[in-house]
């Protein structure tokens, strides 16, 4: 009578919990569909952004990085998941954001932007506007960091032009007014 007993409260435990399970299947599976379309949109959003978006760890080694930053520098990801940020960064600018991503990591900022230089695969070098934040987990613990990467090579060069066309103009305003001041002396 005692077997029986147990094995009528285990099937009676067994069908209560089979019948919480079909309640509960269709709240999981309307879950597991926003999931699916919330990493469906992301995917979509990394693999098609037009700028360059990278996720790096705690030793700064590259996770990810989309198409656009791999077209950018020349690397496939592939080779930039070996890698460092501070390897493919410009000499002179490797201090700056190091420093700046220490203090991210000391919880002294929560993101940063800077301009900066990138050395591509070929050596050519790329001007770009970088944003970065930190990635937590649901308990708020370092994950790594998230960064969007803008190219303004061809920005920075127009500058530079406009500057170098400025410092013309004002170089033959002296000449001039210092050739005129000469002629009305003599």
């Amino acid at each position: 009578l005692v077997p029986e007993r147990r094995v009528a409260e285990r099937t009676a435990e067994l069908e209560a919990a089979n019948q919480r399970l079909r309640e509960e299947m269709p709240q999981r599976c309307q879950t597991a569909k926003v999931m699916l379309e919330k990493e469906t949109s992301y995917r979509i959003l990394f693999e098609d952004a037009p700028v360059g978006i990278v996720t790096v760890n705690e030793e700064k080694r590259f996770t990810s990085a989309n198409p656009a930053f791999c077209r950018m520098l020349g690397y496939t990801e592939e080779e930039l998941l070996g890698k460092t940020f501070l390897e493919i960064t410009y000499p002179d600018d490797r201090l700056e954001n190091d420093i700046l991503a220490q203090q991210a990591l000391r919880g002294e900022i929560h993101s940063y932007r800077l301009n900066k230089r990138y050395v591509a695969k070929n050596g050519e070098i790329l001007w770009v506007t970088l944003s970065s934040s930190l990635i937590r987990d649901n308990a708020a613990h370092f994950v790594g960091f998230l960064a969007v990467i803008e190219d303004v090579t061809a920005q920075k060069q127009a500058e530079a032009l406009r500057l170098a066309q400025e410092a013309a103009q004002r170089s033959a305003l002296v000449r001039e007014v210092h050739h005129r001041i000469k002629n009305n002396l003599q």
